[in-house]
């Protein structure tokens, strides 16, 4: 066939040979149906080959659905539902940057996060507020120490004494490696608020797989962060109750990813834990 004519008519050309012009796979297709100059047309890809994704029609080298009787390689359930909490956390992410993410993915996500219904924060001030309140000893009064009256009455009436109310709190702070830069900006931010509640100077303990130094803060300025490696948060809480003064409330933040002590918190003490991420 000599590949050339001029198309006129019904679009019949010179010779039937299979390829029509220029045969093979590999050149230019032409379609001899449709009349016209015979025009020839490359394929957009050459020999690319987008697959079923571009026209649903499953090729032979696919795999198929998965399913029952094609048991095909992939992810696993908890793999996939590893990917899809962090698209949703990209889709929250990009919500807060930008805002023009469509409300369909904004609700997905949501969804997929599990964003709780109620206020969290609210919910951890009522329980440390509570805490505050019902440690031993609270009260204006105290027998712990007798009333310097008690001299002049010679002893014979035992009166006693005004007791400080204050409760000696202790925060922990988890600053291992999986915490994560969004987790610790969470951590401290809650730390201030607590700073301002407590109206008073709270120790404060860096911990990872080792505790550090208490820390004295009435400011998050004063915080002196230290950490980055594994988690232990049991030797956080060990060296928070060995710390003078002995705290009466216990706030750890932490995202989780440690042990946990197996023996209860002494009679007495309060352990709050905040999970953050």
């Amino acid at each position: 066939r000599k590949g050339e004519g001029e198309g006129e008519g019904d679009g019949e050309g010179e010779g039937d040979g299979e390829g029509g012009i220029g045969s093979g796979r590999n050149g230019p297709q032409a379609c001899g149906e449709c009349g016209g100059s015979g025009q020839t047309f490359d394929k957009p890809f050459g020999d690319a080959d987008s697959g079923s994704g571009a026209d649903g029609m499953q090729r032979p080298y696919e795999e198929g659905e998965p399913g029952p009787g094609n048991e095909v390689s992939g992810l696993s359930d908890i793999e996939a539902r590893m990917v899809r909490k962090e698209v949703a956390k990209q889709i929250r992410d990009a919500v807060k940057n930008r805002g023009n993410v469509p409300g369909g993915w904004k609700m997905w996500a949501d969804e997929e996060l599990g964003v709780p219904k109620y206020d969290w924060r609210s919910e951890l001030k009522k329980v440390v507020s509570h805490s505050m309140h019902v440690i031993p000893g609270d009260g204006h009064r105290s027998f712990k120490r007798l009333n310097r009256r008690c001299a002049s009455l010679g002893h014979r009436v035992i009166l006693p004494s005004t007791h400080d109310t204050s409760p000696q709190v202790c925060i922990i702070q988890d600053t291992s490696g999986s915490m994560g830069s969004d987790n610790m900006r969470v951590s401290l931010e809650e730390t201030t608020g607590l700073l301002k509640a407590v109206q008073a100077s709270v120790t404060y303990i860096n911990c990872d797989a080792a505790a550090d130094k208490a820390q004295n803060v009435y400011n998050v300025k004063d915080i002196d962060l230290h950490g980055g490696g594994g988690t232990d948060m049991r030797v956080g809480i060990k060296a928070a109750l060995e710390s003078r003064p002995s705290p009466d409330v216990l706030i750890l933040f932490t995202d989780g990813y440690t042990p946990w002590p197996e023996e209860r918190i002494p009679r007495g003490k309060q352990l709050i834990v905040c999970l953050v991420g």
